[in-house]
This record gives C-alpha cells, sequence and structure tokens, in this order.
C-alpha cells in the first residue's frame, strides 16, 4: 500500500524504524490485506491510501475513493471528521475514535466506529492520520430492534405507552406561549366481554384491526400509539392545525362497521376524552390522567366524545367516591334482597316472589338506579350479581317451598363460569333449583343471543326455570322466543300502562299472550298499578300480575 518511503513523513526515526525496502512491502501488505478498513490521509484529512476492506465496505474501488469524487461520509456527520481532527491536533492522546455513518455506493447507510491516529514529525505537528473504521451495522440493528421492541407495540405495531408518553413529554417541553396541545385517550368498549368470551387470540386480533383503522384515520403528523390494553392515545401537537371534534367524530364514524375476527362478527365502538393544555393539565400525566377522567365521562353518558372541564372533574371525583363506597360494601355484605310479590291471575294465589337487590348505606337505603350504573360501568355487577345468587338460595331455602326469582346481569351471563357458581351456591344453600328463576332483560337477550342462549341453557338443565324479563322494550322477535330456553314472559310495564289507553299496546298485550301460550310458557304482567288494568289482564288470560295494585292486596279477593 505504501508505494515509496516517501509516503510517510521525513524522519530519520521512521526511516530507521523500517529499516529496508523488505519492511516497507510487508508493511504496505499487511495494511491493504488487514481484515478491518483502514485509510492513510494527509493532515487535512485528503485520503491519500485506502485498503481493500475499506474498498469492500464502501463498495468503491480505490480509484474513486482516492480521488474524492464520491461522497461517503454521511451529510449530517461531515462535521464530525473535523471536529476528530482538530481535537487529535490538540490532544496529547495516541488517537480519538467517534461513531458515524457512512453511504455505501448503492445509497444504503454504514453504521461505523472511526478511530483516528496521528503521525507526527519531529516538531509534534501532524503530517499523516491514519483511519480504522470498524462496521458497527449489524449492532446498530440489533439495538434498533431492541429499541423498537422497547417503544412498539407488538399486537398492533403502533407506539406503545413509553413511546406515547415520551412524545407527549417532548412537546410539552418545547411549548411556546399561546400553543395548546392536546391528548386524545380512546378506549375500546366492552372489549373485556369479547376477550373473556372468545379468548386473547381473538382478543389481540381485534386490538390489531382497531389500530390498523385508526392509523387510517388519523393523520401521519398526529402522534398515534396503543397506551393500555383496550386503550389508545394520540398526541395532537399545537402546530398541526387540525379540527378535533371532526377528528373525533370522523373515528367514530369508522367504527361504526362491525369486525370480522375468527369468522366472528365483533360490535367496535370507542369512547373518547380529550384534554387541551393548559386547562386540561400542565404536564404529561395530568393530560392523560385529565383526558382518561373526560373518556369515561362520555363512556358513561353515552355520547361521541368529551373535552376535559373542571365540572367533569368534580363529577368524577364524586363517582369515585361513590365507587369506593360500593366497593366498600361489597366487600361488607351490605345488601338484601327486597320482594315483590307476582299472583296467579285465577286462583289469586301467590306465584313467585322476585328479589330486587337493595344497598343499606349508613341507615339509608340506596335506589338500584344510583348504584347499578356504577357497578356496570366498572365490572363491579358481577360481584353484585354473586351476592344477588347467594341470598337469593338462601332465602329459597328458609323459605322452603316459595319460588325465588332473581336477575342477572349481561357481563355474567356472558361469563362461562357463572354455572358453576350458581351450582355452588344451589350445593352450600340446598336451595331447590325448581323454585328457583333466572331473569334475563330483553336488552340482554339480543346483545350476544348465541352466548346467551347457550349459558341459559347450561343453567335450565342445573334445573332452574327462565324468565325473559322487560318484553316490550327491546328488539326481540317472536321466533327467538322459540330460540331461548324461556318459561316465562314478563311483559314491561310500559305496555301495560298503555291499556285502555292505546289499543297499539293491548294488540301486543294479545298476541304475545297467545303466542307465548303456544309456546308453553306463562306470561307475567308487571307494573300492574289499577283496577282496570288487573281486570283486562284477567279477561285476556294472562297468568301472572305483579306491581303495586297487586302488592296493595286491591282486586285479589
Amino acid at each position: 500500500m505504501l508505494n515509496s518511503p516517501a509516503d510517510w513523513p521525513a524522519s530519520r526515526t521512521h526511516e530507521d524504524s523500517l529499516g529496508s525496502v523488505d519492511n516497507l512491502q510487508i508493511y504496505q501488505d499487511m495494511f491493504s490485506n488487514a481484515p478491518v478498513a483502514m485509510a492513510i490521509s494527509a493532515s487535512d484529512g485528503q485520503l491519500l491510501h485506502v485498503n481493500t476492506a475499506l474498498c469492500e465496505l464502501l463498495g468503491y474501488t480505490r480509484d474513486e475513493i482516492i480521488a474524492d469524487k464520491v461522497v461517503i461520509t454521511h451529510p449530517d456527520d461531515v462535521d464530525a471528521n473535523r471536529t476528530l481532527r482538530e481535537s487529535l491536533e490538540k490532544s496529547v492522546a495516541p488517537s480519538l475514535s467517534v461513531e458515524k455513518r457512512y453511504i455505501h455506493k448503492s445509497g444504503r447507510t454504514i453504521y461505523g466506529l472511526l478511530k483516528l491516529a496521528a503521525v507526527r514529525n519531529r516538531h509534534g505537528e501532524v503530517v499523516r492520520l491514519i483511519a480504522q473504521i470498524i462496521d458497527l451495522s449489524e449492532r446498530h440493528k440489533l439495538e434498533t430492534r431492541i429499541r423498537d421492541l422497547a417503544y412498539t407495540d407488538s399486537t398492533t405495531g403502533l407506539p406503545n405507552r413509553l413511546a406515547v408518553f415520551g412524545h407527549l413529554s417532548e412537546v410539552l417541553e418545547h411549548i411556546v406561549k399561546h400553543q395548546n396541545p392536546a391528548f386524545m385517550y380512546l378506549d375500546l368498549n366492552r372489549f373485556k366481554v369479547i376477550n373473556d368470551t372468545f379468548g386473547h387470540q381473538t382478543g389481540d386480533l381485534l386490538l390489531a384491526e382497531i389500530g390498523a383503522r385508526l392509523r387510517q384515520i388519523v393523520p401521519d403528523n398526529i402522534y398515534l400509539g396503543r397506551i393500555g390494553g383496550d386503550e389508545f392515545g394520540a398526541v395532537i401537537d399545537a402546530s398541526i392545525d387540525v379540527d378535533i371534534r371532526a377528528l373525533a367524530s370522523s373515528i367514530r364514524q369508522a367504527m361504526r362497521t362491525p369486525a370480522y375476527v375468527n369468522k366472528l362478527e365483533l360490535p367496535v365502538d370507542l369512547s373518547i376524552g380529550v384534554a387541551v393544555y393548559p386547562k386540561g393539565g400542565l404536564t404529561a400525566d395530568e393530560l392523560v390522567t385529565n383526558a382518561d377522567i373526560a373518556m369515561y365521562h362520555a363512556k358513561r353518558h353515552h355520547i361521541d366524545f368529551q373535552f376535559y372541564t373542571d365540572s367533569i372533574n368534580e363529577y368524577s371525583e364524586r363517582l369515585f367516591i361513590q365507587e369506593s363506597k360500593l366497593r366498600q360494601a361489597i366487600s361488607q355484605r351490605d345488601f338484601y334482597l327486597d320482594f315483590e310479590h307476582a299472583h296467579h291471575v285465577r286462583d289469586r294465589s301467590l306465584g313467585f316472589r322476585e328479589g330486587l337487590l337493595r344497598w343499606r348505606q349508613d341507615g339509608e337505603i340506596v335506589a338500584p338506579d344510583h348504584f347499578v350504573p356504577i357497578a356496570e360501568s366498572t365490572g363491579l355487577i358481577r360481584k353484585l350479581d354473586s351476592i344477588t345468587l347467594h341470598l337469593a338460595s338462601r332465602e329459597q331455602h328458609d323459605s322452603d317451598i316459595q319460588t325465588t326469582a332473581f336477575n342477572l346481569s349481561r357481563l355474567s351471563l356472558l361469563d362461562s363460569s357463572i354455572v358453576d357458581e350458581i351450582a355452588s351456591h344451589l350445593y352450600a344453600s340446598g336451595a331447590n333449583p325448581g323454585h328457583l328463576i333466572v331473569e334475563v332483560t330483553e336488552t340482554v337477550a339480543v346483545s350476544d343471543p348465541d352466548q346467551i342462549n347457550r349459558t341459559l341453557r347450561s343453567i335450565k338443565e342445573l334445573g332452574l326455570r327462565i324468565a325473559l324479563d322487560d318484553f316490550g322494550t327491546g328488539y326481540t322477535s317472536f321466533s327467538m322466543l322459540q330460540q331461548l330456553p324461556l318459561d316465562l314472559l314478563k311483559l314491561d310495564k310500559s305496555l301495560i300502562q298503555g291499556i285502555g289507553k292505546r289499543t297499539v299496546e293491548e294488540h301486543i298485550i294479545r298476541a304475545t299472550i297467545r303466542i307465548g301460550h303456544e309456546l308453553g310458557l306463562s306470561v307475567v304482567a308487571e307494573g300492574v298499578e289499577t283496577q282496570a288494568q288487573l281486570k283486562w289482564l284477567i279477561d285476556h288470560e294472562c297468568d301472572f300480575v305483579q306491581g303495586w295494585y297487586v302488592v296493595a292486596g286491591r282486586g285479589l279477593d
């Protein structure tokens, strides 16, 4: 490589060390054939010699590199060469190093470690630079892969929680006056039910589908990521001109189409909350927390999306306190069953009694409409159902022959373990399953008919009877009545209130009683409040009546 001794600085010391032309040839061969990329340059960086390994690393010939007609240093790292040379000239260290990028002839980037050593003359002046370049490209790929794993959600391919929070923090660090970045919190509704019912694989595929839809809708300049199990987040930089309301509306609209996963048609719905700097929070944690609060407000009130406000925070705090009290009440079992009786129309005898769960708090009774929605939104409804099941089984056993009805929520009926739980309570209490009735509302029955049907059939195999509650409020077809394993059909009180007032309700009631009897079902009228309603129901052969007029003891004598 060193074509002549003149390639080295004029120095007696160096000439003596080389000794002979043969030695020069040996050093030349060692340089040319070294397994690591090397180069010799003038003190100003002008390349004089390069070895074979460097040519192979960069994809160029020696002549192409030496002629300085090609760019081998990445444009962003040009200054690194000059800085390293200047540092080495001032340093007493024999060599210095820096990581930098090079450009291969094909255009791809090569990551390398440049080690630079100086050859000085007798005056200590740098006359030659010897460079060694170690290829770090494979290490860089590995580091990039590790970084991707650390900051990327493997299920959706989106940035993960750590990456989203980091980006939000960076946006807030560079904020200027009058800028208002925002954070959008998106939560997939009913995901836990889908995950528990159909398995984690189906759940992951659904999340991947949701992530793909969001990528299509959310603009590229908005930083989108998955921040939790069924939660996504979007960082909206203040410099981005976007109508947040329109974006939220577009997202909701795109989610109305069911997702098809593993041959299943799965409903998709998102709740969205938004917090805007500075009123929605001054830090990343505050913005995310408040966007989460706004999202839950939207979920509870069944609205498309919600901006965070102080009033929402106050409401959430009250709700949190009530939820905490509810959790405490569940652990202490501060509940009891209040019974409403249903009587046979023909012989006026007691048919069954419906157990309605009541919460006794600080000596007062909390109405179900105050705590059931909280229980449903937090998943505590499942624990309330367990308490109801325990109380109903015990009450039936203690009352010996009285039939007791109780309601189970959608969440429990979608949980396959509910069947084993009922069997366990039957065994522990000694209750007669033939004197227990499970009531399921019409809305619940149609929400996931296949799964609900399977669960109800398994419950009926234990010996319990099944009642369809609130019939007339949902979308149950008469054909569905044949599919469900029913024993009783309970007419909703909204239909009963139409007796004597609107012929439409009367026609529906008559048809339902007739079809119910043809299917072998007993028909129960709920919410009977007047003698006229009771008489009409008796005349049209309704089987049971239930309501205030009956509780008052009127009309059945």
